[in-house]
């Protein structure tokens, strides 16, 4: 009832989604950061252009664990947990420091996304 023709959990396939939609949100960060340094041409420009690659990579790495999950592949789950997890500190500080909304988006994903990775039904598919 719950699960896909595949045997994927919905949860699993609702966690994947959501990790998707954070790699999508990091690789359009990540481009627009080094689009606007080279535009802009700041005095601090390796700073920032490699401030865009390291969002990128971390919005790449995102969509191979969603790509992972949907996969059910156990490297994945704990990867996942763990970017979650550091990703509810940074949430908070982008909330504090005025970003509120990119803030709040991130705190919102990670809750929900570790909700769904830690579901009962997730944790069951990833024990088969």
């Amino acid at each position: 009832m719950g699960t896909a023709r595949s045997g994927l959990p919905w949860t699993l396939r609702a966690a994947a989604v959501v990790v998707a939609i954070e790699a999508v949100g990091a690789i359009y960060v990540g481009a627009w950061l080094i689009v606007a340094t080279l535009l802009e041409r700041p005095r601090g420009l390796g700073i920032a252009v490699s401030s865009g690659i390291f969002v990128l990579a971390v919005g790449v790495g995102l969509g191979v664990l969603a790509y992972g999950l949907t996969r059910v592949r156990r490297w994945s789950r704990g990867l996942t947990v763990a970017l979650q997890l550091l990703g509810l500190p940074l949430g908070y500080e982008l909330v504090s420091g005025g970003t509120w909304p990119v803030g709040a988006a991130m705190l919102v994903c990670a809750v929900v996304a570790l909700a769904l990775i830690l579901a009962p039904r997730s944790t069951e598919r990833f024990r088969v």
